[in-house]
């Protein structure tokens, strides 16, 4: 038996920026949040005023969303597309 890879251009993922708006408004404060002011959970839901689990459960729900695995990937992702900005280090070359 011969397997073929699939060439199906239907059957691509969508653009990360495509994916982005189908974040509500909730999610996306926790995407700027978590990833771009690098808070806890625990600090978002105090700053959301929601509960932890609330804030666990966007996460859950962004990461799946967007295809993303860890905050690091999500933070990645965010700046790249200009989601969320970094500051520059001190000391650093602008």
């Amino acid at each position: 038996m011969r397997i073929q890879a699939n060439t199906d251009t239907g059957s691509r993922q969508p653009k990360f920026t495509d994916r982005l708006s189908t974040l509500g408004d909730r999610q996306l404060e926790c995407v700027r949040r978590l990833a771009g002011e690098g808070m806890t959970t625990a600090e978002a839901a105090a700053a959301m005023n929601v509960s932890e689990r609330c804030v666990s459960s966007h996460q859950c729900r962004i990461y799946a969303k967007l295809d993303v695995h860890s905050r690091t990937e999500l933070l990645w992702r965010a700046v790249s597309e200009g989601i969320v900005a970094v500051p520059p280090v001190a000391g650093s070359p602008v």
